[in-house]
């Protein structure tokens, strides 16, 4: 949960309340702030200071105390008291911490890991038919949150895919990948205007290390930027990339810093350069990934990260707001016979009744149910819920959009 309107929950509406609770961790100077239009511009954020459960004490002392050459409260006698034959240590050289803390580095995922490398071009340019984009892609957001109705964003319409998304589309773009998989995401910016932008790039839900900044072309001369850099290769109005060098993958990409490297969770991404940056995707969620210019995020450029299946994610509260009370799942009474119905067999569907509908029906909440992914020649259904009685007779509800249909199960 991160407040993203769409994403992880429904926007908080005027005269409603949402009480966020979390842990306050990491420690450090944080900010809030809206993620809907451009409320943020009209301030609506702040900070949040989280402080360390330890601090120093303050000196008793409101004085300057000069040690220069004297000794402060010590008494010689206290060299002697821990024993004869003793040896005194020179410890001017030496660092101490809290002995009860326990400090360690964190490890950078390396050559014995299996790293899933993904290319992302954060592209924006005003000679071009094409609004701020990821990889072509303009973002849209869904009609439900994907966090509140994890197991049918699947079947969304609007879902960007390799088929319909050749060169540029609005879509819902969402990239997946495996809970607790090492990611190494290469954030380019091939901005070709000649007063280009620098984009920053903000990944909710995870924290990740800075491996390398690559820089375009400079022209010494004129103090210009003349070529984008040359590492990695376009193609497809930059809507696909690779490495211009084959042997480029993991860890053969030459100046990784992969000792104690920053960790971020926003990174500029330069004008016609890139950024590499590698976590561990262990932070099950939908997580927001976009340009922190208000106005390139609103234009599409963002998308969502997806970590994990939904069978990964933790349940969400009882009390978790929705756009509308969940109601009982009632199959219509027509008084009618279905007609046009046929059998389901091997998840196809055949000779389906459409009929409009009003209003949409909830699902069913009861135990005696089964949920099922269908199709037909001529639509894709999101899912339907069976219902069956001591007959052996199932009718089914299926609701795609403001489409009902039933499905007599033989």
């Amino acid at each position: 949960m991160d407040g993203v309107p769409m994403v992880t929950q429904y926007p908080i509406n005027p005269g409603e309340t949402f009480t966020y609770r979390f842990k306050a961790d990491p420690r450090g100077t944080h900010w809030y702030h809206s993620h809907f239009g451009v409320t943020r511009s009209d301030g609506l954020y702040g900070a949040i200071v989280v402080l360390p459960r330890q601090i120093l004490d303050k000196m008793s002392k409101n004085h300057d105390i000069n040690f220069i050459n004297r000794l402060y409260k010590h008494r010689q006698e206290s060299a002697d008291a821990v024993g004869l034959n003793q040896k005194c240590l020179d410890v001017s050289d030496m660092k101490a911490s809290d002995d009860d803390i326990q400090i360690r580095q964190l490890p950078i995922p390396s050559e014995g890991d299996d790293i899933k490398e993904i290319f992302l071009n954060f592209h924006f340019s005003k000679d071009l038919p094409y609004p701020p984009s990821v990889n072509g892609r303009e973002f849209t957001k869904p009609a439900f949150p994907f966090l509140l109705r994890p197991y049918e964003m699947g079947t969304s319409a609007n879902l960007c895919d390799k088929l319909s998304c050749i060169r540029e589309c609005r879509c819902q773009h969402v990239v997946k990948v495996k809970k607790g998989q090492i990611v190494q995401l290469i954030l380019n910016n091939s901005d070709d205007q000649k007063k280009g932008m620098v984009h920053p790039i903000h990944l909710h839900g995870q924290s990740f290390h800075v491996l390398k900044t690559a820089y375009p072309s400079y022209d010494s001369t004129f103090g210009t930027v003349s070529e984008i850099n040359p590492d990695i290769h376009f193609t497809n109005f930059y809507t696909t990339q690779r490495w211009n060098n084959t042997a480029w993958q993991g860890n053969s990409i030459p100046g990784l810093n992969l000792v104690n490297p920053p960790r971020k969770d926003v990174m500029t991404i330069p004008r016609k350069g890139y950024v590499i940056i590698r976590f561990r995707a262990d932070n099950p969620g939908f997580w927001f990934m976009h340009c922190h210019k208000e106005t390139h995020v609103q234009l599409g450029m963002a998308l969502v990260l997806q970590v994990g299946d939904p069978e990964d994610l933790p349940p969400l509260p009882q009390d978790f707001p929705v756009c509308s009370p969940p109601q009982p799942y009632k199959i219509p009474d027509t008084g009618k016979k279905a007609q046009g119905v046929g059998l389901l067999q091997n998840n196809l569907a055949t000779n389906m009744k459409v009929t409009n509908l009003a209003e949409q029906v909830s699902e069913d909440t009861s135990e005696n149910t089964e949920k099922h992914f269908i199709k037909n020649s001529d639509n894709y259904i999101s899912y339907f819920h069976s219902c069956f009685n001591s007959s052996g007779i199932c009718a089914v509800c299926a609701i795609v959009g403001r489409f009902e249909l039933e499905v007599k199960i033989q």
